[in-house]
């Protein structure tokens, strides 16, 4: 806090100033997870706790002249981002301006008890400066809706979109943010891919390794999981190219995209994150050498696929059967002449 004024208050203050001290502990215990921890002429401290992470200190100290003059303040918090406290003291000096004159704590408190209650995105304040700053471009659409404690977001990429809705629970962020996908241009067998990633993303903020005995600390998950649906998902398979024929994967025009497993221009998404058209990946993965299983031409990681599971031995076998089949044809063709 900047130190408070030496001079002494009048009798007439001084006066008023025990009396609104007073009653000031019963006016803090009507509200919910406050407690009043100091209280003295030369400092007030009121705790606000409403959850594990939803929990700021509210210091105050008292002017020459007071209640002429509003009070100084202070916010502290281990949980809520420090440049969000320092703004919150704006707006609380803003908000004392109303009350010069008259007793300015417990309306002080009540407020900052009310702004902390009803902004679910105070304690992830920092990781929504992040997404509008670092992933939000003019062409997306994002509103965000404070007293809902919601995020909408549109990613935009060429004719491609996403659009979805993440929700801030009370708990945050010991509780994972809640994903729901409202709409999309993307194959409904890349979105199920998109939609369970990001599932297991918020899984582990929040939960420990099964095979770990370390201390386990839940992290936040709403950067992380804006992150992956917008820069690792919208922004980066329109674009993305099949490793065999060096062709977009997906067509331009989201109407254009292959539904039919079968087809060969059907995209396949490998486990690697590489994806492939059907017909590209299935001459790919029939084609010698085989030797170690087949890998990816662009990361070198082994191609893992239930359609493709076959042993490097079997793989061989039926590739060496349909290599002297075909030369049998030959022959026979070249026999009789055609």
């Amino acid at each position: 806090l900047s130190k408070a004024t030496e001079g002494a208050m009048t009798d007439e203050s001084s006066t008023g100033l025990v009396e609104e001290l007073t009653h000031l502990a019963s006016g803090v215990s009507t509200l919910s997870g406050a407690e009043l921890i100091t209280c003295h002429p030369a400092m007030v401290q009121v705790s606000i706790r409403l959850t594990q992470h939803k929990h700021v200190t509210v210091c105050t100290q008292f002017c020459d002249g007071y209640p002429n003059t509003p009070l100084l303040i202070e916010l502290k918090s281990k949980t809520i981002p420090e440049s969000f406290l320092q703004s919150l003291v704006n707006v609380c000096d803003q908000e004392l301006q109303k009350h010069i004159g008259k007793h300015q704590i417990l309306p002080l408190i009540k407020f900052v008890h009310e702004f902390v209650s009803s902004n679910p995105f105070i304690v992830c304040s920092d990781e929504l400066n992040y997404i509008k700053k670092e992933l939000h471009r003019e062409k997306d659409e994002l509103k965000v809706k404070n007293k809902a404690g919601t995020l909408l977001y549109k990613a935009n990429e060429g004719k491609y979109f996403m659009e979805f809705k993440l929700t801030i629970p009370d708990e945050y962020p010991s509780a994972p943010v809640i994903l729901d996908i409202n709409d999309s241009a993307f194959p409904q067998e890349l979105m199920r891919v998109f939609v369970g990633h990001a599932a297991e993303i918020c899984r582990q903020c929040v939960q420990p390794p099964i095979t770990s005995d370390l201390p386990f600390q839940p992290r936040p998950s709403l950067q992380l999981t804006v992150d992956y649906l917008v820069r690792k998902c919208t922004r980066r398979y329109p674009q993305e190219k099949c490793p065999v024929c060096k062709e977009n994967a997906l067509p331009e025009d989201p109407k254009d995209i292959i539904t039919n497993g079968s087809h060969p221009k059907y995209v396949y998404r490998m486990y690697c994150g590489h994806v492939y058209h059907c017909g590209c990946l299935d001459t790919y993965m029939k084609t010698p050498p085989f030797a170690g299983g087949k890998k990816c031409p662009s990361c070198n990681q082994h191609l893992v696929h239930d359609k493709w599971n076959l042993s490097p031995r079997l793989a061989e076998d039926r590739w060496a059967h349909q290599e002297a089949r075909k030369r049998e044809i030959a022959e026979v063709a070249d026999f009789l002449g055609f």
